[in-house]
């Protein structure tokens, strides 16, 4: 296992994208095989009101760069290397 994912004696702190760092997705990494792969995601984040400040455009930039991100970036992390096709409905 990498040394990034040994275990720590002091306390560490994550920010951005920091879902690949979790235990379970570092389990579920090390379980999959190599090679070519197809990822399925679906997400159900519900209705965020127009004035939260999630949506503001400058602040949170809205639900693709406030959260979306992080879903790519670790399917990005469990795929080993950058999308080759992308499709989003």
């Amino acid at each position: 296992m990498p040394s990034h994912f040994a275990p720590r004696t002091s306390p560490l702190l994550l920010v951005g994208f920091n879902r690949r760092f979790s235990p379970l997705a570092v389990l579920l990494k090390a379980g999959l095989s190599d090679g070519p792969a197809a990822m399925l995601c679906r997400a159900n984040a519900g209705v965020i009101p127009a004035e939260h400040w999630i949506q503001d455009a400058e602040f949170g930039g809205g639900r693709i760069v406030g959260e979306a991100c992080q879903l790519i970036d670790l399917l990005t992390f469990f795929a080993g290397s950058l999308p080759k096709v992308v499709h989003a409905a």
